[in-house]
């Protein structure tokens, strides 16, 4: 009952549908461009560093969470999902000379990936009554760990079709959906609001283990 009560939500809707495509386009490259730098290296090391360059903009998760609590957040997603489309720069690759464009479309692709997955579950909260948060957020990830093992495969697969740029180009495509999406949906992103006290000193409970500060020692 909750799923239809979600589902009849017009932005909800729409925004779910944005995001499972932009899911898919983070998603369906990695594996594919693994086995294109192994193909034209021959080497396991140089296929490796394509997915160290996919991961290694996770460690800056706590930057991108606090990107997104300081700015609006649909603009913020579909600039991103729209930076996405620099998969196509490996159009521009032809040969183990350029495997470096590889491995930058890979970091940059990292990156956005987890601005992603900060901003989309953040602008769930104006999107949806309360009392389907739960329901909603709970969607966003069923479809994201389906996505995460249906995906790399279906990019692999195609790869092997049809060939690397075909697979590039039509993952670009899947990041011009949510940007359609988000552009249409009608609710609107509110401005971030400064947090309480900002400006103030911050003053922590006396713990008994470290001295409070001077700024707490008359409260």
């Amino acid at each position: 009952m909750s799923a239809r009560r979600l589902l009849a939500v017009r932005d909800a809707r729409v925004y779910l549908i944005g995001q499972a495509f932009s899911m898919l386009g983070d998603s369906a490259l990695w594996l594919a461009m693994g086995i294109w730098v192994k193909t034209m290296t021959r080497s396991n090391g140089a296929a490796g560093l394509v997915f160290f360059f996919f991961t290694a903009p996770t460690l800056f998760a706590p930057v991108a969470g606090l990107i997104v609590d300081r700015v609006r957040r649909r603009p913020l997603l579909m600039v991103t999902n729209a930076c996405a489309g620099a998969v196509l720069l490996l159009l521009m690759v032809h040969g183990r000379g350029q495997v470096w464009l590889v491995y930058l479309v890979m970091a940059l692709y990292g990156l956005a990936y987890t601005l992603l997955g900060s901003g989309q579950s953040a602008l769930l909260t104006v999107l949806v009554p309360g009392d389907l948060l739960p329901d909603a957020n709970g969607a966003l990830r069923t479809v994201q760990e389906s996505l995460r093992l249906i995906a790399p495969l279906a990019g692999a697969g195609l790869f092997v079709l049809v060939g690397a740029h075909v697979v590039a180009i039509m993952d670009a495509a899947t990041f011009a959906v949510p940007v359609l999406c988000l552009a249409v949906y009608g609710c609107s992103s509110p401005a971030p609001s400064p947090a309480a006290g900002a400006g103030a000193p911050r003053c922590w409970p006396d713990s008994g283990i470290w001295p409070r500060p001077r700024c707490c020692a008359s409260s």
